[in-house]
């Protein structure tokens, strides 16, 4: 619906909060149901994932319970974000397809 001039600039990106289970396989199959350029980024330093939190205003953990079951909790925003890296439109959990568009 964007058309080909605008779809071509569109590009999804995904961060891993999960690196143990997240991986680059896991991210890639997940990220080709949004765009043909994609980008899957994932660090192991627990650092680096906690400085881009900051930087986007969002939290996540990833806890085990007791049964060792996996419980992931994280922000359900989206952000439009521009090739300089600024951020054109933070997107709320659940925002429609017609509303992004």
């Amino acid at each position: 619906e964007l058309g080909p001039e605008a779809a071509d600039k569109l590009q999804a990106a995904m961060v891993a909060i999960d690196p143990e289970r997240d991986t680059p396989e896991v991210m890639e199959r997940f990220l080709s149901f949004y765009a043909d350029s994609r980008h899957a980024l994932r660090t192991l330093d627990p650092a680096e994932l906690d400085a881009a939190e900051e930087a986007f205003g969002t939290t996540s953990s990833v806890t085990t319970n007791a049964d060792g079951k996996v419980e992931v909790v994280h922000s359900g925003t989206a952000y439009l974000v521009d090739d300089q890296g600024t951020v054109l439109v933070e997107l709320p959990f659940g925002v429609s397809v017609d509303d992004l568009v």
